[in-house]
């Protein structure tokens, strides 16, 4: 498994945050961790299955920009 952080800075309230971990576990990322107080969303993966870039559309196509955290 594979750890990637993205800052959200679009993620300002619950709803957005829960809308965000439901269209990941839509798209196979079943492992998600929020920090809504820093707006850091975590996401364990296998990197077998996907990568950055599939990661960054699904937060992209539903509304936020990603910008990785290292």
């Amino acid at each position: 498994m594979t750890s990637i952080s993205f800052y959200i800075k679009e993620m300002s309230c619950s709803n957005c945050s829960e809308n965000l971990i439901k269209a990941l576990n839509k798209n196979g990322f079943d492992d998600v961790e929020i920090d809504f107080a820093d707006r850091v969303v975590t996401i364990n993966f296998d990197e077998t299955k996907f990568d950055i870039q599939n990661i960054k559309e699904v937060i992209s196509k539903n509304g936020f920009t990603p910008k990785v955290v290292d």
